[in-house]
């Protein structure tokens, strides 16, 4: 029996922007993704960095690396390994690392139309820096352990005969453990969807909205709850290209 060759996929995009009004934003970003399939395996490997600066002041400086591994039961069914790991220099809780694994099906996966979707449990362990008034809520500790379930997700549709290709990939964590008690963590939602225009057969355009929210409320005494969410929205257009 002659084992099939390995399929690679490569993807980079490029974003970079000014704007102005009644302020001066600068953005760059940076997006990058790899993947190799053979008969069992699959290995993906995604990159991310954002850096924008509102009026020369630094507003968002972050990136985020997530290498994975799916093994093939079936044509269909898989398991995912997968680590991410995020540093972001504005936010007190400035970085974050999150082991986890679960069950995946692949209802379609072919160059036109990929519909995917895993569920996932695993731990997350989120850093925070010395920040004035976090000792209120955390004492000595750096870090928090959060125990978690995850719905992922990944959709791609290339629409026939044409330049254009829609998609939405994402995910949504909800923590099954409260490791302190003034702090609650409801839940997380990391979402990009969009569209791709190719130029060539290789070179394209990509608009797309991202969407990134953690639910986090501080529990003070006598019940009273101050949201202390982290709400990320962004329009981008990017030009790229994928091998």
């Amino acid at each position: 029996m002659i084992k099939n060759q390995p399929v690679r996929h490569y993807s980079v995009d490029l974003t970079a922007g000014k704007k102005r009004s009644s302020s001066s934003t600068d953005n760059l970003g940076f997006k990058g993704s790899f993947e190799q399939r053979d008969d069992n395996m699959r290995l993906t490997f995604d990159g991310k960095y954002d850096y924008e600066t509102s009026n020369s002041l630094k507003k968002t400086h972050k990136y985020l690396l997530n290498p994975g591994a799916d093994y093939f039961f079936q044509p269909q069914l898989f398991w995912r390994n997968k680590v991410d790991y995020a540093q972001d220099f504005m936010a007190s809780d400035y970085k974050n690392i999150d082991l986890s694994s679960g069950v995946g099906y692949s209802l379609y996966d072919t160059a036109e139309l990929r519909v995917e979707f895993i569920a996932l449990a695993g731990l997350k362990r989120t850093y925070f820096k010395e920040t004035e008034g976090l000792e209120l809520f955390l004492g000595d500790r750096q870090s928090l352990d959060f125990r978690h379930v995850q719905l992922e997700w990944d959709l791609r549709y290339l629409w026939p005969q044409s330049s254009f290709e829609v998609f939405s990939e994402g995910s949504y964590l909800k923590p099954v453990n409260q490791p302190v008690s003034f702090i609650k963590f409801g839940h997380e939602v990391n979402l990009s969807s969009g569209l791709h225009y190719y130029l060539t057969e290789r070179i394209r355009l990509s608009f797309s909205v991202d969407f990134d929210w953690s639910k986090i409320d501080a529990v003070l005494n006598q019940g009273l709850i101050i949201s202390a969410d982290s709400r990320d929205l962004h329009q981008k257009l990017s030009i790229g290209a994928k091998f």
